[in-house]
C-alpha cells in the first residue's frame, strides 16, 4: 500500500514537473515547435489510453509486432506526405503541375478532408465518453451533444483567431497530453518490472478471429498513429 502511493504520488510529481518543461517561454516560442504543435497534437490523443489493450485483444503475445507494423506504415505514409511538401506544394504555388496531377491533387484534398473529419468527430466523441463516465453518466445523447459543443468551440476559434488560436489552444492540451504520457510509461515501466520479478506467466485470453478479421481491425488501429497529415496544410506559415 505505501509503496503503490509512493508511486501515484512519483508519477504526479513527474507529470507536474512535464508541465513546468513544457511551459518554459523558449520552448513555446519556438517556431519548430510551434510547427509541431498541429500534428502532434492530432497524433497523441486518447487513443494511447486503449492502444495496448485493444491490440492486445486483437493479436495477443504478437501486439509487438503489430505495433511495429502500424507505426512502419506510419512512417510509409508520412513519406508521401513530406515528399508531396518538398515537390509537389512548390509546384502548386509555382502553377507548374500537369492537368492530372492537379485532378489527383484535388481529390486527395477532398478524400482527406472527409477522412479528418471522420476522424476528428470519433476522437471527440471518445473523449467525451471517457469524461461521461468518469463523472457517472452514462447517455448517449448526452455524449453526443458535448461532442458537438467541442466541435462548435474548435470551429468557432478557427473562424475569429485562424489557426495562431488552435495552436494557443493545442499548446495547452499538448502540455497536458505529454506530461500524463510521461507518467503513464514510467508507470507502465515499473509495472512491467515488477511484473516479470514476480515471476508470473503472461497470460492473453482474447476472442478467436479469422485473420482478414485480425488484419481489418489493426488497420483500424492506424487512426491512433495518423494526424501528422496536418502538416500538409501548414506551408502558407511554415516553410517545408
Amino acid at each position: 500500500m505505501a509503496s503503490s502511493v509512493l508511486l501515484n504520488s512519483i508519477l504526479i510529481i513527474t507529470a507536474l514537473l512535464m508541465i513546468l518543461l513544457l511551459s518554459r517561454p523558449k520552448l513555446r516560442n519556438s517556431e519548430m515547435w510551434q510547427a509541431t504543435l498541429t500534428p502532434f497534437s492530432s497524433i497523441i490523443g486518447s487513443g494511447f489510453l486503449v492502444m495496448a489493450p485493444l491490440l492486445a485483444s486483437i493479436v495477443g503475445l504478437f501486439s509487438p509486432v503489430a505495433v511495429l507494423g502500424i507505426v512502419l506504415l506510419a512512417y510509409a505514409i508520412g513519406h508521401v506526405i513530406r515528399f508531396n511538401i518538398l515537390y509537389v506544394e512548390p509546384g502548386i504555388k509555382a502553377g507548374t503541375l500537369s492537368k492530372r496531377t492537379k485532378e489527383i491533387e484535388y481529390l486527395g484534398n477532398i478524400s482527406l478532408g472527409l477522412a479528418y473529419m471522420v476522424a476528428v468527430a470519433f476522437y471527440l466523441s471518445l473523449l467525451s465518453s471517457f469524461l461521461l463516465n468518469y463523472l457517472g453518466f452514462s447517455d448517449f445523447t448526452l455524449e453526443r451533444w458535448l461532442t458537438t459543443g467541442i466541435i462548435i468551440i474548435i470551429a468557432v476559434t478557427g473562424y475569429f483567431k485562424g489557426l495562431a488560436g488552435l495552436e494557443r489552444m493545442e499548446s495547452l492540451s499538448m502540455t497536458v497530453q505529454l506530461s500524463i504520457v510521461v507518467s503513464l510509461l514510467i508507470g507502465l515501466a515499473v509495472f512491467g518490472v515488477n511484473f516479470v520479478m514476480s515471476g508470473e506467466a503472461l497470460e492473453f485470453t482474447y476472442p478467436d478471429r479469422s485473420i482478414p478479421v485480425q488484419i481489418q481491425m489493426l488497420a483500424g488501429a492506424l487512426l491512433v498513429v495518423q494526424g501528422f497529415e496536418t502538416s500538409r496544410f501548414l506551408g502558407q506559415k511554415y516553410s517545408p
